[in-house]
């Protein structure tokens, strides 16, 4: 009987506790808790305490629960109740992407001969007429002058205003007659030396050694003398050779006549 007492009297207290709550808030807008269940508003319901005892607990509204402990007199406390959003699903971590390759290294090109000092060393007097029709070609002068190489053709017995050899020379002019002659020492501008060896015999070979040195040779220009240009200088050589002993068979020719006289050769650098 006593206990049926005190559980009406909790009870009547819950209702008008609530009431005056409602008075007091001037609220009467119950809060929706979006689309899952709600919990019923100013219905008594019993409440589990920690101490092993039943309460009795009260929605006020849609965020705060009384709940009446027994005793004498009956304990009251307000809870604050918080709906918890739904924790969204973790995404799964995306597995690293594999590192890109990385791009291999550029391969270094060599540096190209740059410009380039060209000393050709000879005996003026043995220059043959290939190696001649090779130091005098147009086209090989037009090409180094466009690359701003230089081509210097010196006699092995040059010599300066003191009757020396000239002093940047003479190193090279002492390998040169110890190799032999004629010889050609190419050397960039810094000093190196990118070649050293017997001078090429003719214009197909001077060619051939440039271009491998990276000189740019127009082709038009640089083409060897036909077969028709080479039997033509043949038929002169035969010709002038032939008229040297048979225009002037006793010797004593006229002054005005000049056919079949030894031609003078003219050298580029004279010997001292």
């Amino acid at each position: 009987m006593h206990a049926r007492n005190l559980r009406t009297f909790a009870i009547a207290s819950l209702g008008i506790l609530a009431v005056v709550w409602t008075q007091l808030s001037g609220c009467t807008t119950r809060l929706a808790l979006g689309d899952s269940p709600q919990l019923a508003q100013r219905v008594p319901f019993a409440v589990p305490l920690a101490d092993g005892q039943t309460g009795t607990g009260l929605m006020l509204d849609a965020k705060q629960l009384l709940v009446v402990a027994p005793g004498q007199p009956p304990v009251l406390t307000v809870f604050e109740v918080t709906r918890l959003s739904p924790t969204p699903p973790v995404p799964p971590t995306p597995e690293p992407l594999p590192p890109k390759p990385e791009p291999p290294p550029p391969v270094p090109v060599p540096p190209g001969p740059g410009t380039l000092e060209l000393l050709w060393i000879e005996e003026t007097a043995a220059r043959t007429p290939e190696q001649a029709r090779a130091l005098t070609d147009r086209a090989i002068r037009d090409a180094l002058a466009a690359a701003g190489w230089s081509l210097r053709v010196v006699d092995q017995d040059i010599t300066d205003e003191t009757g020396k050899t000239p002093p940047d020379l003479a190193p090279a002019i002492a390998a040169a007659k110890q190799a032999g002659l004629p010889y050609l020492i190419v050397r960039a501008r810094n000093g190196a030396e990118v070649y050293a060896g017997k001078a090429p015999p003719d214009l197909t070979a001077f060619q051939a050694l440039l271009q491998r040195l990276g000189l740019r040779l127009n082709d038009q220009n640089t083409q060897t003398p036909s077969a028709t240009q080479q039997a033509t200088e043949q038929a002169t050589e035969q010709t002038t050779s032939a008229g040297e002993t048979d225009a002037c068979p006793t010797g004593q020719c006229p002054t005005g006549n000049t056919t079949g006289q030894r031609q003078q050769r003219v050298y580029l650098f004279r010997r001292r």
